[in-house]
């Protein structure tokens, strides 16, 4: 008996998937135990913390459903803030060491890599070796797989730098608006009314204090984007092009990645992921038609979670070190 675990660690939550390897064909899994914990961005809470709250949380599910460590067979973390190699590798020294000591074997495959790599993972099929993932939540960025698995990304600025297409971007821009009509240089819509009336104001001259003494954070402005869909879906002008704009802004992160690389082509895999994409149609729509008119890839919807793409990493390296026997 067997097991292989999963992680999606972000900056608030981590989930972990714990699935059973089949007894008759090991290269297969059963239906998983799902958990959810606290945040592990090292970035945000330090290496350390990460590690401690992973090990801490897998031994105590473990030890609720009798599960010896020593059954795990391979472990794949995909974690938000590991971007770069350093912090691979950082976080990868940092885990081991809990990790074994708490009884998982030595020889046990264990993976830490982006949360981007995970979620294009879990987006394409598994037989799909090549594909683009986009990813529009509160922030924005870009990866590309390539059939040589070569990783190429586009975006992870952050707010201030870019995350252009995100929903905070989409929030901003609704807010710069209103700014503009009380300026007199646009024409005031309903999209106006609807912030102002969301945000509890009479004037939009109280954005100023808003913005600035800090009583809003970027999460706070990008859930303004949720109004301007819904403007947009009533007719808004000034709603609709703000989403046309993000779109335009998220072709781009495709575009930018086929100019990274030359083995992307109008048959790549192009899929999407995040919560802007799901509840604006406007926005989908817009996006896949212009990869249409740009000849930039298939639009496919995301085969699966970014958790799944992590079980998956998991399942592969658990195959290749007994292939590695063999």
């Amino acid at each position: 008996m067997g097991y292989v675990i999963g992680v999606d660690g972000g900056g608030t939550k981590t989930a972990y998937s714990i699935c059973k390897l089949n007894e008759s064909h090991p290269a297969l899994i059963q239906p998983a135990f799902t958990l959810i914990g606290e945040g592990t961005n090292p970035q945000a809470i330090g290496f350390k913390e990460m590690a401690s709250r992973i090990a801490n949380t897998l031994l105590e599910f473990l030890q609720k459903e009798s599960i010896l460590p020593s059954e795990v067979k391979s472990i794949c973390c995909g974690l938000a803030g590991v971007g770069r190699q350093d912090d691979e590798t950082m976080a990868l020294q940092a885990l081991t060491e809990p990790l074994y000591r708490a009884g998982f074997h030595p020889d046990m495959p264990l993976m830490i890599c982006s949360d981007l790599y995970i979620a294009i993972k879990g987006a394409l099929k598994p037989e799909e070796k090549e594909g683009i993932l986009i990813i529009s939540g509160t922030g924005s960025n870009a990866i590309g797989l390539t059939g040589r698995e070569e990783v190429v990304t586009s975006g992870g600025w952050g707010h201030i730098l870019g995350d252009e297409g995100s929903g905070y971007q989409i929030g901003l821009q609704a807010l710069n608006r209103l700014t503009r009509t009380y300026d007199k240089r646009a024409d005031k819509t309903i999209l106006s009314s609807m912030i102002l009336t969301n945000l509890n104001m009479t004037r939009e001259t109280e954005l100023i204090s808003y913005i600035y003494s800090k009583k809003s954070g970027k999460h706070d402005i990008a859930k303004l984007a949720k109004l301007v869909i819904e403007a947009a879906d009533r007719g808004d002008p000034a709603a609709l092009t703000i989403l046309q704009n993000a779109a335009d802004e998220l072709v781009l992160h495709v575009k930018s990645l086929f100019n990274m690389h030359d083995g992307f082509n109008e048959k790549t895999i192009v899929t999407t992921a995040g919560s802007i994409f799901t509840h604006s149609e406007i926005i989908r729509e817009r996006f896949k038609n212009e990869l249409g008119k740009e000849n930039l890839g298939i639009y496919q919807e995301p085969y699966s979670s970014p958790l799944n793409g992590a079980v998956l990493i998991a399942l592969e390296q658990l195959r290749e070190k007994h292939s590695s026997k063999e």
